[in-house]
Order: C-alpha cells, then sequence, then structure tokens
C-alpha cells in the first residue's frame, strides 16, 4: 500500500502545483527571511517565463568571500508559504540559522518548475503513469540550467565556480533529475542532494540502472539518497538501496540513507535538508 500511497503522492504534488497555478485567489502570507532575490528567466520546450529564486548570505554583501551554489529545484516551494503549493522548506531560515552557528555559507539558486509540464521537464525519459503519458525532457533542462544559467549565476555572483562547490538538489521528481543530473554532467554538479527520489520502475524502468553502468568521462564526488520508510514500502526502498549500491560499485561514493518516519512532503524534506547539508561538506 505504501507504494501506491508513494505514487499518489507524486501525482498529488504535480496536481497540487497545478491548482495553486490556477487558483489565484489562493493566498498565503509571505514567510522569507534573509535576502532573496528574484530573476525572470525562459527554458527551452516552456514559452512561459518563471523565476529564479536566489538566496544570499547573510554576510554577503559586508564580505568579499565566494561561496559554493546549490541548485535546487522546484524553487516555488524553497523560501516562501506564499509562493509554495505544498509548504515551503525553510531553506532560508535553515541556511540563516546554520551561519548563525558558523556554517560560512552558501548560494541557493531556486528553480521554478514550469508548473503543467513539471513531470515532463524532470524526467529523464518518457514515461506513463496512471493514464497520463509524460515527456523525457531532464537533458534539455539540465543542460540549460548547466551552460546557461550557471555561467550567468557565476558572472553576476561571488560563486566558487568548481564542481567540487556545485550542488544539485531536489526531492520526488526533482530527487531524480538531480540524481540524472550527477551521472550525465558531472562536468558541472560535483555532489547531489537527492531526497525521496521518484526511482520507480513506472517512470525510470530499467534506464536508470543501464545508465549507471555507461562508461562517463567524469563522476559527481559525493551523492547523497534517501527514502522515507513511511513513504514507500520495502520494494521502493529495496530499490532505492540497489541503485544507490549499484552507483557505489562504478567508484562514487554515496551516502544512502532510510528516513525513519519520512514522508513524502515538503515538511519532512526541511526537517532533514541541515542534517544533510553538512554532508556535503561544502
Amino acid at each position: 500500500m505504501r507504494g501506491v500511497a508513494f505514487i499518489l503522492g507524486i501525482i498529488g504534488i504535480y496536481f497540487a502545483s497545478l491548482l495553486f497555478i490556477t487558483e489565484e485567489e489562493v493566498v498565503r502570507p509571505p514567510s522569507i527571511s534573509g535576502k532573496v532575490v528574484t530573476k525572470e528567466v525562459t527554458f527551452p520546450n516552456f514559452e512561459d517565463p518563471r523565476f529564479l529564486r536566489i538566496y544570499l548570505p547573510a554576510d554577503y554583501e559586508t564580505s568579499d568571500k565566494e561561496y559554493p551554489v546549490i541548485y535546487m529545484h522546484d524553487g516555488q516551494n524553497l523560501f516562501d508559504d506564499a509562493t509554495s503549493y505544498g509548504g515551503e522548506w525553510g531553506i532560508d531560515e535553515t541556511l540563516l540559522s546554520l551561519e548563525k552557528s558558523g556554517f560560512s555559507g552558501a548560494i541557493v539558486v531556486g528553480i521554478d518548475n514550469s508548473g503543467i509540464g513539471r513531470m515532463s521537464e524532470y524526467a529523464p525519459w518518457s514515461f506513463s503513469l496512471k493514464k497520463f503519458n509524460y515527456r523525457g525532457l531532464g537533458a534539455a533542462y539540465l543542460n540549460h540550467v548547466a551552460d546557461v544559467i550557471k555561467p550567468d549565476i557565476d558572472e553576476t555572483y561571488r560563486t566558487k565556480i568548481g564542481p567540487e562547490h556545485t550542488v544539485l538538489a531536489g526531492s520526488s521528481m526533482g530527487g531524480l533529475i538531480s540524481l540524472y543530473g550527477g551521472l550525465t554532467r558531472a562536468d558541472t554538479f560535483g555532489k547531489v542532494m537527492a531526497l525521496s527520489s521518484t526511482l520507480i520502475e513506472d517512470v525510470v524502468g530499467d534506464n536508470f540502472i543501464n545508465m549507471i553502468k555507461f562508461p562517463r568521462a567524469t563522476s559527481p564526488s559525493l551523492i547523497y539518497l534517501d527514502i522515507g520508510d513511511l513513504e514507500a514500502d520495502s520494494r521502493l526502498i529495496n530499490r532505492t538501496q540497489m541503485i544507490a549500491t549499484a552507483i557505489r560499485n562504478e567508484g562514487i561514493e554515496v551516502k544512502f540513507e532510510v528516513i525513519q518516519g519520512g514522508l513524502h512532503k515538503e515538511s519532512a524534506w526541511r526537517d532533514r535538508f541541515a542534517d544533510i547539508l553538512e554532508k556535503m561538506d561544502l
């Protein structure tokens, strides 16, 4: 039953995003802490503009430091209840708290999803799920982030440019595309945070296992991969662990966790973000 719940959770997040986009009367109070700036951008395959939501560390304006950068998907849900459709991660509050405790800081670039095209844009391969068909636009999306968005961020802000200082992060379908990006664009994204990734057979089939075995010029230095025990049944947990082991067998460092009491929702990812960030050794 938890496997069904996982699939319904994915679909629920998708349709919640559509509801939030179409129901303009839904209003939540803003909840941004610190400095988050926005920039309007466009992406391949989608005409409508969207926002980058860029968190700057508290000491950005008063120092000359360079910072590592974390690129995160579903930017609407990262910083602000007013723009979220499933509750926010509280990335800004978490980072501000960590900075006060000695963390040297990081820039976070939240990339808004495309709304109705989210499932296709985060999918490395085309798939069908519950009578809905989705296009595999993930490679085009990732290449745009790596080849267009990142160079602009590096030119605009004081960033540490190398892949060892660049993290790709997300959850659910965002976790899937982060994991895929780490394996296919390790020249840019040297570290990965993939939470509750959608690695079910209905979505990736055998493609992911087969892709792991492909020769690659570069590999990420670290992949964090997890799944909650309350969001998936034993088959999905075992499948995620199998993929973690397959990646590890390619000589890549993988930190895999089954989160006790972990659910498939933003508040659960918010609760563990700080601990995962510490594992990134930025």
